[in-house]
């Protein structure tokens, strides 16, 4: 499936302007660190189906969100250990963008801390 380069949390082009904002405050994108990735879904059962296809991809749960007055969705957010170069988070942003559309659910992006 060939994805928009510039559109939607976890593109290439969302990753690269992630990546130039760390850059533009120091961050050479080589530091291991953790690496913080959202999603939300319609069910806790969809949302449990990602998170068992997020383990097998050896990432772990930080926490999860029930629907509230705020949002009627299920979020889950996961994290791994990594540097968040260009390459690696395309590999992983690909991989959880199938993953939460298997399960039903969307995909919302990742974050990570600026290392100096």
């Amino acid at each position: 499936m060939k994805r928009s380069t510039t559109e939607g949390p976890g593109t290439p082009g969302s990753n690269r302007r992630i990546a130039a904002i760390l850059h533009d405050h120091g961050d050479d994108l080589s530091r291991v660190r953790e690496i913080d990735h959202y999603a939300y879904f319609p069910s806790a059962q969809s949302r449990a189906a990602f998170l068992e296809g997020c383990a097998a991809l050896g990432l772990s749960v930080a926490r999860t969100m029930e629907p509230d007055s705020h949002s009627k969705q299920f979020g889950a957010i996961v994290f791994h250990i990594d540097a968040p170069n260009i390459q690696t988070m395309d590999d992983m942003t690909s991989r959880l963008i199938d993953l939460a559309k298997e399960a039903g659910g969307e995909y919302d992006g990742w974050e990570t801390q600026i290392l100096e």
